[in-house]
Parts: C-alpha cells; structure tokens; sequence
C-alpha cells in the first residue's frame, strides 16, 4: 500500500514526509509508523508491516532503524516536536496569559486526542528514550511559562502542564474537558 495520500494531520506528524524519493524514506516511514499505530495499536506495527505500508522492501525500514524499538522512539520524540509546534502556534495567536494558556491547553488535548497512541508512546514509562523525554517535558512545561518571576514562573508552568496533561489521560471529549481545562486555568493564572 502506497501512503502518498496520508492525512496531514499525519505527515505533519512526520516531519518532512511524503513519499519515498531521494532522501524522505524516514519521512515516509514514520508516517506509516504512526498510521499503523492509530489505526491497530503498537501490536499491529512491525518492521514488516511497517516495509509493506511504505511500499518498500522488507529491509528498507532498517536502513533507518535498527528496529522497532527505535522507530517507536523516533516516532515519540517526533510527536514531542510536532506538539511543541503546536502550543508555539496556539500560543502565538494570544497575546493575554490566560488566552494562551487556554489555547495552548485546547491544542494539546486536540493533539492527545488526535494521535492518541503516539501520545501514549510519548509518556509511556519506563520512556523509550530518556534524553527526549526529560527534553520534551521541559519543552512542553516550559511553553505554559508565565515569563514572570522564576519561582512562580516554574510552579505555574508546572501546574498547568500538570493540569492538561492530567486532563488529556483522564478525559474523553466532552464539554465538561473544555469546561474543566478553563476553569483550571484561569484559577492558576489568577493566583499570582
């Protein structure tokens, strides 16, 4: 099966992307990565399906992976860029705190929601890559940052990223989400 036509939402997931043509294999294949992943599972993503989705042969995937263990890894630590890009384009659109923290936290639980088993991989523990974890985290944490004073600017920052992200494992999408997400967030903001 050729993936020339995967969703957007799925190659922007990927980076670069596209189809397989000097140089974009990796791309190609994470956007299959992550298409096998959302529609069965990790169980349903081997190196063989994974050659089979891309329209490439068998051995093609390990020329950029040495196996699944670091293609999930790879996908993980590109959801944790791709997400970081879309709090950076919630959070540019406002200029008022709170605004930006309600639509940095609107656009995560869309993101968790849309690729929920890359979100999985992205926190699951023990993580796949440490390193892009611990960075991710900090990334992400660091973006729900009021800019104030450093005390309270990391115990914000980390309230609110607690607060979401708390949200985007426990909540399905409902209004009582958004509602709850609002009314968390303008507490905390308020509490400077």
């Amino acid at each position: 099966m050729n993936n020339s036509r995967a969703p957007a939402s799925i190659a922007r997931l990927a980076g670069k992307g596209g189809r397989y043509h000097h140089g974009r294999l990796r791309g190609s294949l994470m956007i299959a990565a992550a298409q096998i992943l959302e529609r069965e599972g990790e169980a349903g993503l081997t190196m063989r399906a994974l050659a089979d989705r891309a329209d490439v042969s068998r051995t093609a995937p390990y020329r950029h992976f040495a196996g699944k263990q670091g293609l999930l890894a790879a996908v993980a630590a590109q959801g944790f860029k791709t997400l970081d890009g879309e709090l950076a384009k919630a959070s540019d659109a406002h200029g008022d705190f709170t605004d930006r923290q309600l639509a940095m936290g609107k656009a995560y639980l869309a993101f968790a929601r849309r690729y929920a088993q890359v979100f999985r991989l992205m926190f699951i523990d023990p993580p796949l890559d440490a390193t892009v974890r611990k960075l991710g985290d900090a990334a992400i944490q660091g973006r729900f940052a009021p800019g104030s004073s450093v005390e309270i600017s990391g115990a914000l920052s980390l309230a609110a990223y607690a607060l979401v992200h708390g949200l985007a494992l426990i909540a399905k999408a409902d209004t009582a989400t958004g509602d709850a997400l609002e009314l968390g967030l303008k507490a905390l903001s308020n509490e400077d």
